[in-house]
């Protein structure tokens, strides 16, 4: 699938999951879905204009000058094929949801739009009634993620000028094509430092799957159950190597990983893990040049409201991720809220990831990534 330049729509997503990955804080065991913010930030780009847009259009395609609805509709066809490729035993929800004040009526260009191409609904909501709201707002993304995800949006965010919430919710959920038997997980030692180890709880396999090993680095990609995600993971060589392969990635470092796992019988041991990561878009998106956004000043959603006098601004840009690696298989969600105020050997192979380590979901035939991050327990 390409859009109109010719570039893979498909690559657009890896560049942006690489940039995303980049510019978060990465100090300890950390996740982020590049697949969910892309989402809440096309749907914000329907109602934005100018600047405010072409900042946008930038830090995801890397080029402002493609016409809006190519991208929309380019992401409505990938997110469409992705969600239609869920195989068996897999759940995979996506929510997107505008909730205006019942004060403001959305133009109704950016209803059709946001109907068209996200599959959003428009809730008009009282936010005078700023506890109602948040209750009702924050029911709906717990609703949505199975319930792993709570009080995301604040009550004390929302007053009479909020011109509206933007939500975004990602639930994801796959059993491991072949699961960890139980009885074969063990405390252990894992190098939290080279000299400083902390015990985990390691589950171990010996299984064909898919592995490649580089001179600093070996990957594995575990697939789920009907054969469309997989989880794959990405281990340095040296047991302090994580920050210097974070400096390598990057879209080509992910395709070139991608494209070079072959099918092998590996020994493998990896930790069950289970965190939850929150960020405040507010310090990540201007680094990626999404400024506008934020200031009164110049925030331009002039599209976005009929009558609108006063101007629209994003006061909050929050994005919370939560994951859970087990026996079963993987348990994961996000939800993105904006609120607008006003990857063949016959030797033996071994992956044992007893140190900090990069990890992603991705769905196989597009190689879109929903979820990416590190886990390294401090």
């Amino acid at each position: 699938m390409s859009n109109s330049t010719g570039i893979p729509f498909e690559n657009i997503f890896l560049h942006f999951s690489s940039s995303v990955y980049d510019v978060i804080d990465k100090t300890e065991s950390t996740c982020v879905s590049p697949y969910s913010l892309i989402s809440a930030l096309l749907l914000l780009m329907v109602g934005a204009n100018g600047k405010t847009k072409s900042q946008i259009s930038t830090a995801i395609f890397n080029d402002s000058n493609r016409p809006d609805n190519n991208k929309f509709e380019k992401y409505r066809e990938l997110n469409d094929q992705i969600l239609s490729n869920r195989g068996d035993k897999l759940e995979f929800k996506v929510a997107n949801k505008m909730f205006v004040n019942k004060q403001f009526t959305l133009r109704k260009n950016v209803q059709r739009q946001a109907k068209e191409f996200f599959r959003s609904d428009i809730g008009y909501k009282d936010f005078t009634k700023s506890k109602q709201a948040a209750t009702f707002m924050n029911s709906y993304i717990a609703k949505h993620t199975n319930n792993k995800i709570q009080d995301l949006i604040s009550w004390k965010w929302i007053n009479s000028m909020t011109a509206m919430v933007l939500v975004n919710a990602v639930y994801f959920k796959g059993e491991w094509k072949t699961k960890f038997d139980q009885s074969n997980t063990k405390k252990d030692d894992f190098f939290v430092s080279k000299q400083k180890t902390v015990k985990v709880n390691m589950m171990n396999v010996k299984q064909s799957v898919l592995f490649v090993s580089e001179d600093d680095f070996s990957a594995i990609a575990l697939p789920y159950k009907g054969d469309k995600f997989d989880m794959v993971f990405i281990l340095p060589k040296e047991n302090d190597g994580l920050l210097q392969l974070e400096e390598k990635l990057s879209s080509d470092f992910i395709k070139n990983v991608n494209s070079n796992l072959k099918t092998a019988m590996v020994q493998i041991s990896i930790p069950k893990f289970t965190f939850e990561s929150e960020f405040d878009l507010k310090l990540v998106l201007p680094i990626l040049g999404i400024e506008d956004i934020f200031n009164p000043a110049k925030a331009d959603f002039s599209t976005l409201i009929q009558d609108q006098t006063d101007k629209i601004y994003v006061s909050r840009a929050v994005h919370k991720v939560f994951i859970e690696v087990n026996e079963e298989g993987t348990e994961a969600t996000a939800a993105t809220a904006i609120v607008a105020q006003t990857r063949s050997a016959h030797k033996q192979l071994s992956f044992i990831a007893d140190h900090p380590f990069l990890f992603y979901i991705r769905n196989i035939k597009t190689g879109v990534i929903l979820f990416i991050g590190r886990y390294s327990p401090v």
